[in-house]
């Protein structure tokens, strides 16, 4: 099985059965059995109609059903009044996802692996692995969850192989204590070290005579099922035979054991048939894992709301959204459907003009932007006269479009129908500051809820290799004087890079001279949404480019392209203008350019094309930065907020995350000076007050954490992993990520 990095959907609306629960996982990987169990037990939860998520990575394997856990998920939860489980492998300390009710998920004896305690709660459930891991326990009195992971389609005896080899495996315990003049002659080496593929693995494994373990590891269970006798060594902290439990004596032995070998290839056939009945054991003590799991969600649940007072549950408000577009599209998407289908546990929804639904029964009716320009009076006047509260929502002045805007003369002969739609209205809910001043004289009473981006819709990773640069041109910056900012830089970076760049032009025609280029690529026009988030995921960009002439309007389409560009992974250039200015700080999530500067255009574009770990650090700071503050999903209260008040209701607040502002300092070749080099750089900077994590391959002792500096410390194969995990970190809100060395 290979591991991918994909957007998986977190899926919050699809409501399991129960609280949901929160596996805290490593990345995954097929070769460490105690990942394996963790990624499979969310994936059997899922499938047994719970809800389960993945948290800490977003490294999954592709066929299981293990959605990711984004720091928005908590949010999500909490506004549908439920209680996450969490649920910790032993080789986590405390509680870092602050959840009120956690599982102890003991699949190794505790500290061994990490060297830490548990720091559990006084209320903390306990589920043991298996007997092995027990320490001071005592059988009797503690609960097991036993999720057999051995593929017994793959890990089984081969009778066509001769058995003539030997092996030692060796994972934690030093390589150089291992004597090998211990084991017979030719004895292999097999070593977490150097991985092989799990088929690669069986075929070893069928050929073995015997397998040399010093500790308990799943290569023992799969040596075994493949007729692979194991013998134990004293010197790993081993004293007795381990496994009892599944095999009994059979199988293995420990070196001690006189004619233990002999003994234990004498019984290793009954290993596999015994393998294959072993998962009737998880199925039996799973109910009890989500008996007590879910009632102790349930008594935190009620003693939240008790402490809260006495709430009855109110029924679900219904809103009837008058658009003229379709709810597919861009905008009625992303302002309405999008957030309204992550409160569909709270709001119905409803389309008169799609579906010619009845409005008179609805609690808030709708007025979406152009709908007053292409509605009559009549048609306007008999949604006020329903006595329901009525919003208008708007991301432009629709009374008064630019001369360069499609609408303009339709705004012109139309201002007189919007402008009473606005007086009108109970309230305005509009994209921008900027706008709002300019609606305020038509109705005091004018909300701004920013855009946000649908993070299950353009999430991607970053984009790692190498290859031609990608550079994007969408939306406003396609406008003939936005364009024209940029246009002769352009034409020199193509000449400086020849065949190293391709111009995109996502969803938008560029100049006609353009059009025959070799180097520029057009894409087609999506019909909704989503076909146009899929299409722009697939386009794989590196640059995006946000031009914005001094007439530009802030309008929120800049804010939308933005965010798309930064959570599907892309680094941006854009003009020094208001608009583009409210989101990116220069250096640290994207780059500031003078408008009308062609020189300082071309120097940015060849920089980011230069250097791409520059380019990398400025698209991630992005990404995390829309991914906590800026996604659908982490702001959806806000909407559940404000429409309830417009319909008379008290929905409360939902409490704002408090987050330490820092800067990540990346370091995967373990380059100490090149660490020193970021440090003494940010010293300097504007974020220099700001705590400082550098995640290093650096062996040996590291400096010891303070207020200001802490260092995470990684294996080579460990980083990719430790790096999700600390991008995702829900304690830091991450202002700069930059690879070391990088200036």
């Amino acid at each position: 099985m290979n591991s991918i990095n994909i957007p998986v959907s977190t899926q919050v609306s699809r409501r399991g059965k129960g609280h949901p629960y929160y596996i805290y996982a490593p990345p995954y990987r097929e070769t460490s059995a105690g990942i394996v169990v963790l990624h499979t037990l969310c994936h059997l939860l899922n499938r047994e109609g719970y809800e389960a998520y993945i948290a800490g990575t977003d490294v999954v394997n592709p066929k299981f059903d293990t959605p990711v856990a984004r720091p928005d998920v908590l949010v999500a939860h909490k506004l549908q009044g439920r209680t996450p489980i969490a649920v910790y492998p032993e080789v986590v300390s405390g509680n870092p996802l602050n959840a009120e009710v956690c599982v102890r998920y003991i699949l190794n004896r505790i500290g061994r692996i990490s060297g830490k305690p548990l720091n559990e709660g006084k209320d903390d459930l306990f589920f043991y692995y298996s007997e092995n891991f027990l320490g001071d326990a005592k059988k009797a009195e503690v609960d097991f969850l036993f999720l057999p992971i051995l593929d017994t389609e793959l890990f089984k005896p081969d009778p066509s192989r001769k058995k003539d080899r030997s092996f030692v495996f060796q994972y934690r315990f030093p390589l150089d204590k291992i004597d090998f003049s211990l084991f017979p002659a030719g004895t292999e080496l097999m070593s977490m070290a150097n991985p092989v593929s799990l088929p690669e693995l069986a075929t070893k494994l069928q050929a073995g005579r015997v397998l040399y373990s010093y500790e308990v590891t799943a290569v023992c269970a799969q040596a075994m099922a493949c007729g692979c006798p194991v013998i134990y060594m004293h010197d790993g902290g081993l004293k007795d035979l381990p496994e009892q439990f599944m095999f009994g004596i059979n199988g293995a032995a420990m070196v001690s054991e006189k004619n233990g070998l002999a003994r234990a290839a004498a019984t290793v056939g009954s290993v596999y048939p015994a393998s294959v009945a072993l998962s009737n054991i998880f199925w039996a003590q799973l109910p009890v894992f989500l008996e007590k799991s879910q009632n102790a969600a349930r008594k935190a649940q009620s003693a939240a709301r008790g402490s809260q007072g006495s709430q009855p549950i109110e029924p679900k408000r219904r809103i009837a959204a008058v658009s003229a577009e379709p709810d597919t599209h861009r905008w009625p998407a992303v302002r309405i459907a999008k957030p309204f289908g992550q409160l569909e546990n709270y709001w119905d929804i409803c389309w008169p003009v799609q579906d010619s639904t009845n409005v008179s029964n609805m609690d808030v009716l709708l007025i979406q932007s152009s709908l007053p320009m292409f509605a009559s009076q009549e048609q306007l006047d008999s949604l006020f006269a329903t006595g329901k509260p009525v919003v208008y929502e708007t991301s432009e002045p629709c009374h008064d479009l630019p001369v360069d805007h499609p609408l303009h003369f339709l705004s012109k002969g139309t201002a007189a129908k919007v402008e009473s739609v606005m007086r009108r209205a109970t309230a305005l809910l509009v994209t921008t500051p900027a706008l709002a001043e300019r609606l305020r004289p038509w109705n005091a009473n004018i909300h701004v809820v920013p855009t946000h981006v649908d993070l299950d819709l353009f999430y991607s990773p970053v984009r790692e290799q190498g290859g031609t640069v990608r550079i994007g041109v969408m939306g406003s910056a396609a406008k003939p004087r936005n364009f024209a900012l940029v246009e002769p830089a352009l034409n020199a970076i193509r000449a400086r890079f020849a065949d190293n760049v391709q111009f995109v032009f996502v969803g938008t025609l560029p100049p006609a001279d353009w059009m025959t280029r070799a180097d520029v690529t057009v894409t087609g026009i999506a019909q909704s949404y989503e076909e146009h988030a899929a299409a722009f995921r697939q386009l794989e960009l590196d640059i995006g480019l946000m031009p914005l002439a001094g007439s530009e309007a802030d309008d929120g389409a800049t804010r939308l392209e933005w965010l798309e560009y930064s959570a599907a992974g892309v680094a941006t250039i854009g003009s020094d203008h208001a608009a583009y200015n409210e989101l990116v700080t220069h250096g640290g999530n994207g780059l500031r350019i003078p408008s009308n500067s062609t020189d300082a255009w071309i120097d940015a574009i060849a920089r980011l094309i230069e250097d791409p770990a520059y380019r990398r650090g400025l698209a991630r700071t992005a990404q995390l930065a829309v991914v906590k503050h800026a996604s659908l999903q982490s702001q959806i209260a806000r909407y559940h907020e404000f429409f309830v008040r417009c319909a008379g209701g008290n929905p409360g607040s939902m409490p704002e995350v408090a987050r330490i502002p820092a800067v990540l300092i990346l370091d995967a070749e373990g380059d100490s000076q090149r660490v020193q080099q970021s440090l003494t750089r940010h010293a300097q900077g504007p974020c220099s007050d700001h705590m400082v994590v550098v995640l290093t391959t650096q062996e040996g002792a590291l400096p010891e954490w303070s207020d200001d500096l802490r260092y995470v410390q990684a294996t080579a194969s460990e980083y990719p992993g430790a790096l999700e995990q600390l991008c995702a970190h829900t304690d830091f809100d991450w202002k700069v990520i930059t690879e070391a060395g990088v200036a």
